[in-house]
């Protein structure tokens, strides 16, 4: 999956690779779009074997202004691949390397979002429960205090955030039901090169 921060980007860029043209604005696919956001699309009949090029409002800008910070790994997680993304993360560093962890959420609008923040707090809840002795910065203290007061997501509670009125205006509030699961996905995507490609598996995790 190679992510991209414009639609014609986007575009020019699954037509150079023959890849399919996936993404969304305001919630829904552009004209011409093979794919939208919605995760029901994403089956294997429609996706397996295949490149995609991906663009979002806010996800893929945040995994390219990660990238161009220079940091040497980037996995990407939901409440769906928790725990395959936490068992990489301990697997890759160890209990004595001296290594710092950036947890980048991809935010709503250049602001702060609930659902990410949410999921945030279960991601450094779980790390720091197999790691008790790092150092947690204060924000992600304070994700973690949000993910444990808010507990196990549910499509009720993310219909509460921002991106999930959006998701129910767009009339697709069946999507809510699929983010609200958890640890159903046994991959961790990594990024190599310019693209994401599926990690976790691979690995027996």
């Amino acid at each position: 999956m190679v992510p991209v921060e414009t639609v014609e980007e986007a575009r020019a860029a699954a037509r150079e690779m023959g890849a399919l043209l996936c993404g969304e604005r305001s919630g829904v696919p552009p004209v011409g779009f093979d794919l939208g956001n919605s995760p029901v699309a994403y089956d294997s009949s429609r996706v397996a074997g295949r490149d995609l090029v991906f663009t979002t409002t806010n996800g893929t800008r945040a995994m390219r202004a990660v990238h161009r910070l220079g940091v040497s790994c980037q996995w990407l997680a939901c409440f769906r691949n928790l725990r395959a993304v936490v068992e990489t993360l301990l697997d890759a560093v160890s209990d004595t390397d001296d290594a710092s962890l950036l947890i980048a959420c991809a935010g709503r609008q250049g602001r702060v979002s609930m659902d990410d923040a949410w999921c945030a707090g279960h991601l450094v809840d779980r790390l720091i429960t197999a790691r008790p002795a790092s150092r947690l910065s204060d924000g992600a203290q304070a994700a973690r205090r949000f993910g444990i007061r808010m507990g196990r997501p549910s499509a009720e509670g993310l219909a509460q955030c921002g991106a999930g009125q959006a998701l129910i205006a767009a009339g697709l509030r069946g999507d809510l039901v699929e983010c609200a699961r958890v640890d159903d996905l046994q991959v961790a995507p990594v990024r190599d090169g310019g693209a994401f490609v599926k990690g976790g598996e691979e690995e027996g995790i």
